[in-house]
């Protein structure tokens, strides 16, 4: 009769035993799906900002390309443009008044702007500005970006 008193304290601090391994193995599984789900949205942040700096890379881009087709034009603010038809990704771009550097050959300056965004309804979630010196030769056609800096 002790032996089966015994034997059934045993099996029951068997039973606590299994108990505690089988927690810990939960608070641990919990941990790792935690830091995983960290990890993918930590991923998508760094891809949502890699494609709106490019976006404005690729605005700055544009506006040289203007600028040096059309050496003394003077163009409109372009807001709201879109690189791909469909996308919540949108640019905003600025390019100044060409300034005369006073050279021989003639060369001239600007001060290009380029906002890009991704808008979701009316708020923006992500943004990159950029602001360039260009630099550039209207006899030539080449131009370059003296410096390019975060605003």
């Amino acid at each position: 009769m002790r032996y089966i008193r015994r034997l059934r304290q045993r099996s029951g601090a068997v039973l606590l035993v299994v108990l505690f391994i089988v927690m810990a193995v939960v608070v641990l599984s919990l941990g790792y799906t935690v830091r995983a789900d960290r990890e993918l949205s930590s991923g998508q942040n760094l891809i949502l900002h890699t494609r709106i700096d490019h976006l404005a890379q690729g605005g700055l881009v544009y506006g040289r390309a203007m600028a040096l087709n059309w050496p003394a034009a003077s163009f409109p603010a372009y807001t709201s443009q879109q690189l791909e038809t469909g996308s919540n990704d949108y640019y905003d771009l600025t390019i100044g008044a060409y300034s005369n550097n006073g050279t021989t050959p003639v060369t001239y300056t600007r001060t290009l702007t380029c906002t890009a965004y991704r808008r979701i309804g009316t708020t923006r979630v992500a943004q990159t500005a950029l602001q360039a010196k260009l630099h550039y030769d209207p006899a030539a056609k080449t131009g370059f970006f003296k410096s390019i800096k975060r605003i």
